[in-house]
């Protein structure tokens, strides 16, 4: 036996002395894991979504079945056009700006050459958004009855509910922003409520501004104490606070609205309603400038898409564009249309003369 063999065979006995095995084999790096690592917390489940989307159009079961470093040009011009017949064009646009940063990080990983990524980055991003974005516009009397519904539930849910509600529509935060507050981000003096994380990773202070608002917060913060912790917390059956406090999640905002529209007998709202009810509100009250700075937009285009303009506004609008008075036509000879009742006849020498 050589001596190479009767190493490669004493190599693979289990009582082998550690020293001829020799340093452990190093791993590859992922390139998801990485890439998601540098993710909001909040964005991580979302973006792993649109990458097993990619996927599955590549025929793979998920992304971690796919060869990102493999991804050729012909795959990322099919991968864009199969996104755009399946999705809405925001969604379809995320899923490629997903895709690209992956690309990217496996080029960071040594995974593909700068060439094969300049390629692959030359397939057209996706533009377009959707003619509206989610939720819908509540009437005064629906958000009535949606926080008379709370204010009928006497336990701890009911006064945590309408908190929720009263920072919803008061401040226009998203949901995620909600889940994330703490006790110590609300400052009862003023409203102020301080998101640390929001959407871009953004931090950006809102305010509670009506005095109703605030004291729907009080009566919830009383029943909720004032131990550290999340400042909308769940409850347990039967509507008691549940201890120790954990954060309300986005799912429980969502079903807390729902339970709230369901027993105050209006159609279904979520909680993005608020938002976009609120800047349809400011938008026609003040401008749209306003209702930028309050929802936290930095485009003014995206503020637009939120405002709601029914038929009545239309209606109005069609009413401004009058026709021209009939005086400007006095003085014009007339005659009788032959056969054709009394339907003024045009002059065609009239007209060459003027």
């Amino acid at each position: 036996m050589g001596d190479g063999r009767w190493r490669r065979a004493y190599l693979l006995m289990p009582s082998g002395p550690r020293l001829l095995r020799g340093p452990p084999a190093t791993e590859p790096t992922d390139p998801i894991a990485t890439y998601l690592d540098r993710l909001a917390p909040s964005s991580r489940a979302p973006t792993r979504a649109g990458l097993d989307a990619v996927a599955r159009i590549l025929g793979r079961p998920g992304a971690a079945f796919l060869r990102w470093d493999q991804i050729t040009y012909t795959d990322m011009q099919r991968v864009r056009s199969e996104l755009l017949a399946r999705y809405a064009p925001k969604t379809a646009a995320s899923y490629i700006a997903a895709t690209r940063a992956l690309l990217k990080v496996c080029w960071r990983l040594d995974l593909l050459s700068a060439e094969q990524l300049a390629k692959l980055m030359d397939v057209r991003s996706i533009k377009g958004r959707r003619l509206r974005p989610q939720g819908r516009l509540l009437a005064p009397e629906e958000i009535g009855a949606l926080f008379q519904a709370c204010a009928d539930d006497l336990t701890a849910r009911g006064r945590r509910d309408a908190a929720m509600l009263a920072i919803l529509y008061g401040s226009g935060i998203r949901r995620a922003d909600v889940c994330r507050l703490q006790l110590a981000d609300y400052e009862p003096d003023t409203g102020a409520l301080n998101i640390r994380r929001g959407k871009g990773d953004k931090s950006r202070v809102v305010w509670i501004g009506t005095t109703a608002a605030r004291r729907l917060v009080a009566q919830w913060i009383d029943v909720r104490g004032l131990a550290p912790g999340p400042l909308l917390c769940g409850t347990a059956k039967g509507g008691r606070l549940k201890l120790p406090r954990r954060a309300l999640t986005g799912e429980g905002v969502r079903g807390a609205m729902q339970e709230r529209a369901r027993e105050a007998g209006i159609p279904r709202a979520s909680p993005h309603s608020f938002r976009r009810t609120g800047i349809t509100m400011l938008a026609g009250a003040m401008d749209l400038d306003v209702a930028r700075r309050w929802a936290g937009h930095e485009s003014i285009e995206t503020t637009a898409l939120y405002v709601d303009r029914d038929e009545r506004v239309a209606q109005q609008a069609s009413a401004l564009l009058e026709i021209p008075s009939p005086s400007l036509f006095a003085g014009r000879k007339q005659t009788r249309g032959k056969g054709r009742g009394d339907v003024p006849k045009p002059s065609y020498h009239s007209h060459r003369r003027a």
